[in-house]
């Protein structure tokens, strides 16, 4: 009799905990505060969650797109796609606004070109030159709030800290021998403060 209790009673409690969950997709738009590696830019992207009464959980992604400065890489373009896993405390006040803080892990996704001139400038000298910039996990910390404007639309901001430092891997080669090249490998600090104004709906 008492497993019969203790599971109806465990039963309920889950009922009651996924009844309070409310899921939400968002759309975001900030800036990339830069570092040494990236100038600072426009920024936006979304996500997807899972607001509980307490606690949440988000899945989302962000395009940065710009030239990068002239540092550790070449000259070139450079486009970067955190996409971003996070959980996250979530404080109610008065059912018309919430304050949230958490972390979490991402991976980002990276394309990086040399710009088309040096690369045409070495080639006039018989060389070839490329460098490539590998996706890399990554980690960050977040905070932000929601105010209420209806029940199921929000709008608010969200600040966040990324750590990634992505491996760039810089080749030279003889264009008459192109399978003999030098090569050379280097960590980018990527890491950078992200803010965003964020809206969001809430089903349910």
């Amino acid at each position: 009799m008492k497993k019969v209790m203790v599971a109806g009673l465990l039963l309920l409690n889950i009922q009651t905990l996924f009844a309070s969950v409310r899921p939400f997709i968002s759309g975001q738009i900030g800036g990339y505060a830069g570092n040494d590696e990236l100038e600072s830019s426009i920024i936006g992207g979304g996500q997807l969650g899972l607001n509980g009464d307490y606690l949440g959980l988000s899945l989302g992604g962000l395009y940065y797109g710009k030239d990068n400065k002239v540092n550790t890489m070449s000259k070139g373009s450079f486009n970067m796609i955190p996409i971003m896993l996070n959980g996250f405390v979530r404080i109610p006040i008065k059912e018309v606004a919430a304050i949230r803080f958490g972390g979490g892990g991402s991976y980002v996704l990276i394309d990086h070109e040399i710009d088309s001139g040096i690369v045409n400038e070495f080639k006039r000298f018989g060389i070839g030159i490329s460098e490539d910039v590998e996706s890399e996990i990554g980690f960050q910390v977040n905070g932000g709030f929601d105010v209420f404007v209806t029940r199921n639309i929000s709008i608010g901001a969200d600040i966040f800290y990324l750590w990634v430092k992505p491996e760039l891997e810089a080749k030279v080669w003889d264009l008459r021998n192109p399978s003999d090249r030098l090569s050379a490998k280097n960590k980018l600090e990527l890491n950078s403060v992200i803010g965003l104004a964020t809206i969001k709906y809430h089903f349910k």
